[in-house]
């Protein structure tokens, strides 16, 4: 198998095939990928995309849920449905500390928050408050 890159093609003749729907599943607890490796290329994928990250999963984990995910993302693709939305903003609290909030946009909104206590910590607890 072969891994190819297709942000390699963004600037070139068949860059705007890049535009198409993408959803994107990782494993929280990937063997071969940093688990935030998303924050490299994720805002340079054109588009319209959706990331989902599976939590306590392996690199072979996500098979577990890649296929009712991807059911629901080719229904909403077929149904001409928007993808759900995550705002967020990220603050310092003091301490070292960042504290991460976010509005969840779809038919319902929720609100959560993302803590870290250890700087440099990549171990993060999601808080849902609806």
């Amino acid at each position: 198998m072969t891994l190819e890159d297709p942000l390699t093609y963004l600037n070139t003749d068949i860059g705007d095939r890049l535009k198409i729907d993408k959803y994107i599943i990782n494993a929280s607890g990937d063997d071969f990928y940093v688990p935030d490796n998303s924050h490299f290329y994720y805002d340079q994928l054109l588009g319209s995309k959706s990331l989902r990250v599976v939590p306590n999963s392996s690199h072979n984990g996500v098979l577990s849920v890649a296929e009712q995910s991807l059911i629901t993302f080719v229904n909403r693709f077929q149904e001409k449905q928007k993808l759900p939305e995550i705002t967020e903003k990220v603050q310092n609290s003091g301490g070292g500390e960042k504290r991460a909030g976010g509005k969840l946009l779809r038919e319902a909104s929720h609100r959560f928050t993302v803590d870290s206590h250890e700087p440099g910590c990549k171990g993060f607890s999601l808080c849902l408050r609806c």
